[in-house]
């Protein structure tokens, strides 16, 4: 899937950190110090492992306006590009900073009973049973009733367990987020546009200031239609969207007022149905 534009776009590749060299060897070894030695050399110590080593292996770049999720390479792969691109709401609230912090924080720890890594638990919730122990120990010492306090005992670890599937789940609505093979690439132009913005050269701190700020939505509304691999993607509302993005990283004052134009268009579209006028 192409997109044809009559304005100049910047051809160059998605590359992880590009404004911080040395940045992305720095994470790469660390990511490869967290796999055990087998899964080193590229290889898998179990058969449920492989899943966990791609989980260990993905180092996320944040940005001002989501992140992205790149995969480390291991032994002979080579990286591809991004395994994820998220974009956060353009609100600014604070619940949009806690959930891009919530989904980007690190694989938690996982305790194996087995030799062949089929059976775990992570290590928050040893912890909370651990913590769940003493305290309905001394509570049963202290006179609480063992009909309440081994069901608190053993109740607490259950819902630690379960409690970050719901956080992720309330985080992911503040969160557009593009993983799709051909939808990923797509959207790739778009991420080399908006950061295009920064690198032009050709800003006041007030225009920067409001690109960046427009980028940021036309980020949001492409990652809409990109990451919902079933629904056909309307192919002009994502070339406008790209065509504007590549004015915002040469004449910003141009992209901001054809961006106000196309809003006004948007907001006073005449719709199908309307609703009876009260006659005087």
């Amino acid at each position: 899937m192409t997109t044809a534009s009559r304005h100049s776009m910047p051809q160059q590749t998605l590359r992880p950190f590009a404004s911080e060299p040395g940045r992305w060897a720095r994470e790469v070894q660390r990511a490869r110090r967290r796999l055990p030695a087998a899964a080193r050399g590229g290889r898998c110590a179990a058969p449920g492992e492989s899943s966990r080593r791609e989980e260990l292996t993905r180092i996320h770049e944040r940005t001002d306006w989501g992140w992205i999720r790149w995969q480390v390479p291991i032994g002979a792969e080579a990286s591809g590009g991004p395994w994820q691109i998220a974009v956060l709401s353009p609100a600014k609230a604070r619940t949009v900073r806690l959930a891009s912090r919530w989904l980007t924080r690190r694989p938690p720890l996982r305790i194996y009973f087995d030799t062949r890594r089929r059976f775990w638990v992570t290590g928050t919730t040893v912890l909370a049973a651990v913590v769940s122990l003493l305290l309905a120990g001394a509570a049963m010492g202290n006179g609480l009733p063992a009909d309440v306090g081994l069901p608190l005992m053993l109740l607490v670890p259950v819902l630690v367990d379960h409690l970050p599937g719901r956080l992720d789940a309330r985080a992911s609505a503040h969160v557009r987020v593009v993983q799709d093979g051909s939808q990923l690439q797509e959207f790739e132009r778009f991420v080399v546009l908006h950061r295009s913005i920064h690198t032009s050269g050709q800003h006041t701190a007030s225009e920067l200031t409001g690109a960046v700020r427009l980028g940021h939505h036309l980020l949001w509304d492409a990652a809409g239609l990109l990451g919902q691999p079933a629904v056909r993607v309307p192919q002009e509302r994502l070339k406008a969207s790209e065509r504007l993005l590549a004015q915002l990283a040469g004449h910003p004052l141009q992209a901001q007022s054809a961006v106000a134009r196309r809003s006004h268009r948007w907001m006073t579209r005449p719709t199908t149905s309307s609703s009876p006028r009260c006659l005087r």
